[in-house]
């Protein structure tokens, strides 16, 4: 049988053959946990006592729970459609023919993109100015604007 010992407070059991440790950052087993990995364990604690009612399941979203749930549909419905419109640039880039037209396709994107941003902090804000519904307002604006353009890039 191994020696058991703990690190961070989870035991670990380790026997002859294996010469695997958990170590935190690579100090020896003795040392003491800096404060910010002690940190990061509660953290790391916290969120997984976070209901599950409150963390939508992959395909399955209930948004109206909570403003969290709200929050975390909104940031997955944002990520869709980002997803969708990077699949479309990514089809249209190589069928651009000449060097030029793909520079200034390039070009308009970027532009594109600073212009969604610049829109959507003037119209919901910057975070620190709003509350607990700005994730919502933000990513509902990244989604309008993104499914205009994707609309436009399909045309």
């Amino acid at each position: 049988m191994g020696a058991e010992r703990k690190y961070l407070g989870v035991a670990a059991v380790i026997d002859g053959t294996a010469s695997r440790t958990l170590r935190c950052g690579g100090r020896p087993p003795g040392d003491r946990p800096s404060g910010w990995t002690s940190f990061a364990v509660l953290l790391l604690g916290l969120s997984a006592s976070v209901p599950v009612h409150a963390q939508p399941a992959a395909g399955r979203r209930d948004c109206n729970v909570n403003q969290l749930a709200m929050n975390v549909c909104a940031a997955a419905r944002f990520e869709e459609v980002d997803k969708e419109l990077n699949r479309l640039y990514r089809a249209k880039l190589p069928m651009l023919r000449h060097p030029a037209t793909r520079t200034r396709f390039r070009d308009a994107q970027r532009a594109w993109l600073a212009f969604r941003d610049a829109a959507c902090l003037y119209e919901a804000g910057p975070r620190e100015e709003s509350g607990s519904i700005w994730p919502v307002e933000h990513y509902g604006c990244l989604v309008k604007h993104t499914e205009r353009r994707i609309q436009d890039m399909r045309e």
